[in-house]
């Protein structure tokens, strides 16, 4: 060999080297100081019972001819293959990667491989060595048993892969979020000699759906088999009653026994994200987690888990302003200096991506997010000598409380110091709750300081002295709302007697309620009356009223409320029984032509004792009017129940004065609860007469809303 070459190839192998194309039988070769082999890696391996296909990189040789270089993988069971391995040689891409299948192997045994390059069939430079087994072997996922609220068992089996598995194969499950993609799932090893394997998962998060999947590794790789999902059950349901679950501490919302990921009220549960509501995010980037208060939205993982919400940082300094606290075994006894009653917060302390620190420390989160910076919320860290509360960076874990308003949370008024009359002398009868300014001042039917609500508060109350006691020509019927305020006069609601469904229609001696919206979190009152409109004018004896019980319910856990599914049955518009004259909207009447003639299809729907209120809207009447048009004409609503009792046949304060396009209401008082209907429309006198086109009148239904009461 020339002597040149040999010293070219010798440099090659010793990290600076000539680059081939110099290396001649020229006397006088130019020398390059570049390395050729930039980099020689060994990568994975995928393998059968008797083959493997291995990729590896070689990099360095672009430009070079293929017949100065060799690639693929040496193989073998020593070791060390590289010192008496077998061949097998490969294909080099343009991207440097190598690729190379052996064949002729032996089941279920360990090889050791390295990729390799070969420079003029002399100098060769390996990758590290790495290590195979051959196997056909098969890893199923079985069903999840024992699917709790905060746990779950899994199972899977791996067979072919005996010997491995006494020699500690690693193996267990993959647990994602449904939203995840599996391969992105947290690992959980499970160690056991058997090809069948379980793990208990705890600490899930209620009420959420997971997947997993049976997995191993081989080969440096880890092999997943199919994946199964499960949902876990809501656990402590803050929609039911719950007795138990819920404690009285003495504020105005109720403490769950249990964090959210807690079996029992000892044992700590889940450290979550700050808005994770699924326990499986490790995630340290801010981004990746909620921004903003979360309290009662969708970020919020005691509303997710259906265990009502998370407290914000005002509600755990209530809690604590209250209660005093002690050490016990693992965390913290909270007793309320109001109730009697105890809570316990177990310690768990914070955790930032996996790792677990302060664990003697009962750290919770609020639902409060840092006004002064963004990447920050509130963390309450309850000890014996109280609260204190810091920011903490939102990808911190921490535990979570639930919190939910009462279920059973009313205000019952004493009636004997209620006012009831015509007070502001309007013709109204005012029922008067308080009025800073009114003859209850001083001297309120209820404490003004239980008045908390953040939804929706209603009044039922029950009335006597109008039967036998209305004037000669009275209208008979009557619409009232609540008027109300609280003590800044920023909030509030002022009847406007539209019929709307936060009104009702008074008919006489019976049971009534209305109620109010609100949109913000409303305590107390200046101004908290019910008014019934016209009523005091059509009494012959305003004193013979009386209110015999009234009740407020604040933020009611069970509905007082229910919307009618009208989509069952299509609406139908046209002229009242071909009279000529008015216009009908039918629901359903089993004489008319709403009647699909497969039987009433609001048979299985409910219509609650009180007002039922239909909001419609009507369009093609704007510039459809003949000239001459009365421009008003009146709307009301019919309903009569299967058997025909209950029923409402319209007039009085149910009527509604349609005047053109928009949107209208139309009550009807109902006696009892009952399900079905016979006839259910709404008719408006005068307006098919007085229409240019009536088949461009259009009628579509808003809302039907009807009360609901507690069985």
């Amino acid at each position: 060999m020339n002597t040149k070459i040999l010293a070219c190839l010798l440099s090659l192998s010793m990290g600076a080297s000539y680059a081939l194309t110099s290396c001649s039988d020229v006397d006088d070769p130019v020398v390059n100081t570049a390395a050729i082999l930039k980099e020689v890696t060994t990568g994975g391996a995928e393998v059968t019972a008797t083959s493997a296909t291995v990729t590896g990189t070689v990099k360095g040789l672009a430009g070079q001819s293929s017949q100065a270089y060799t690639v693929g993988v040496v193989y073998g069971t020593n070791e060390d293959p590289t010192a008496a391995g077998s061949r097998a040689a490969g294909t080099l891409a343009e991207d440097g990667t190598v690729t190379t299948t052996i064949k002729g192997l032996t089941d279920n045994v360990t090889y050791y491989y390295a990729t390799f390059v070969t420079l003029q069939g002399t100098v060769t430079q390996y990758g590290e060595v790495k290590s195979f087994i051959t196997t056909d072997a098969a890893i199923a996922t079985a069903d999840a048993a024992s699917v709790k609220a905060t746990s779950a068992i899994l199972g899977g089996t791996v067979n072919g892969m005996q010997d491995e598995l006494a020699a500690g194969l690693v193996r267990g499950f993959v647990v994602a979020p449904a939203a995840v993609a599996i391969e992105n799932g947290a690992k959980f090893e499970v160690e056991s000699a058997e090809n069948t394997m379980n793990l208990e998962l705890t600490g899930l998060v209620p009420n959420t759906a997971y997947h997993y999947a049976a997995f191993m590794t081989v080969n440096g790789a880890d092999v997943l088999a199919a994946d199964q999902a499960f949902t876990t059950p809501v656990g402590v349901n803050a929609k039911e009653e719950s007795l138990d679950d819920y404690v009285d501490m003495g504020t105005r919302l109720e403490w769950c026994r249990y964090n959210v990921g807690a079996a029992v009220e000892t044992e700590a549960g889940t450290l979550l994200g700050y808005g994770d509501v699924t326990g499986f995010n490790y995630s340290v980037n801010v981004a990746d987690y909620a921004a903003g208060d979360i309290t009662g939205t969708d970020a919020d993982v005691a509303k997710a888990a259906g265990m009502g919400m998370i407290p914000t940082a005002a509600d755990w300094a209530d809690l604590m302003a209250v209660s005093t606290v002690t050490a016990v075994d693992g965390g913290l006894k909270v007793t309320s200096n109001v109730t009697g009653n105890s809570i316990i917060l177990p310690a768990a302390g914070k955790r930032e991506g996996t790792e677990v620190s302060s664990k003697d420390l009962a750290m919770y989160w609020t639902g409060t997010a840092c006004a002064t910076a963004a990447d920050y919320a509130t963390l309450a860290t309850i000890g014996t000598e109280g609260l204190a509360t810091a920011n903490a960076l939102r990808y911190t874990g921490a535990l979570v409380r639930p919190v939910r308003k009462p279920y059973v949370n009313e205000v019952e008024a004493d009636v004997t110091k209620l006012a009831v009359g015509d007070i502001e002398n309007n013709g109204r009868i005012r029922i008067e709750i308080y009025n800073e300014y009114g003859k209850t001042s001083g001297n309120p039917a209820v404490d003004l300081a239980s008045i908390s609500f953040e939804k929706q508060m209603v009044a039922d109350f029950t009335l006597s002295g109008i039967n036998g006691n209305l004037k000669e020509g009275a209208v008979g019927s009557y619409r009232a709302g609540f008027e109300y305020s609280d003590p800044s006069w920023a909030i509030g609601y002022w009847s406007s007697f539209d019929g709307n469904a936060q009104d009702c229609l008074v008919t006489g001696d019976g049971d009534y309620r209305v109620c109010m919206n609100t949109w913000t979190l409303t305590e107390g009152a200046i101004v908290f009356c019910i008014d019934i409109q016209g009523l005091g004018a059509d009494l012959v004896d305003i004193e013979q009223v009386k209110v015999e019980n009234l009740v407020i319910s604040l933020d009611p856990a069970q509905p007082k409320y229910a919307e009618v599914d009208t989509s069952v049955n299509p609406v139908w518009v046209g002229n009242k029984e071909d009279n000529g004259t008015d216009i009908r909207v039918e629901f359903y009447n089993e004489y008319g032509p709403s009647n699909p003639g497969t039987g009433d299809p609001y048979a299985d729907v409910t219509f609650g004792q009180g007002t039922t209120v239909a909001s419609l809207h009507f369009e093609g009447i704007d510039g459809n009017l003949k000239a001459g048009a009365a421009g008003s004409y009146t709307g009301s609503m019919s309903l009569a129940i299967a058997g025909w009792w209950p029923s409402w046949w319209g007039g009085g304060a149910s009527d509604t004065v349609v005047t053109g396009d928009g949107d209208y209401n139309f009550p009807a008082y109902l006696e009892a609860t009952k399900e079905g209907t016979v006839v259910w429309c709404v008719d408006i006198a005068g307006l098919y007469q007085d229409l240019v086109d009536p088949a461009a009148l259009k009628v579509t239904v808003n809302s039907v809303i009807t009360p609901v009461h507690a069985e």
